[in-house]
């Protein structure tokens, strides 16, 4: 389960997750999935972001996985059509109400 980002890292990690979970998955200009991505990268101003491999392998000691960036990767598969858009207004209400006390 995610839940609402505690600090800086958490909520550095969450929009790269979310960003890229709802850029694989949109549906066009008009839903809410890229207004999200408008806001995260507007808004918000989320830039130069890393390339990052979602479909490494998520096991520890496999080649394949992307270590560097776990948190992202398992956040990222953390993510459904269920519950993103909670993920979204929890993640926006730190970035409006928290980001500047941390």
């Amino acid at each position: 389960m995610i839940t609402r980002p505690t600090d800086h890292h958490e909520a550095f990690e969450q929009a790269i997750a979310l960003y890229d979970w709802c850029s694989h998955w949109y549906s066009g200009m008009g839903c809410d999935k890229y207004a999200a991505m408008s806001k995260i990268v507007g808004d918000y101003k989320l830039d130069n972001r890393a390339c990052i491999d979602y479909d490494s392998v998520l096991e520890y000691g496999d080649n394949d996985f992307d270590e560097e960036n776990e948190g992202i990767v398992m956040l990222y598969h953390e993510l459904t059509e269920d519950n993103w858009s909670q993920v979204f207004e929890n993640w926006c209400d730190y970035m409006d109400n928290d980001w500047d006390d941390d």
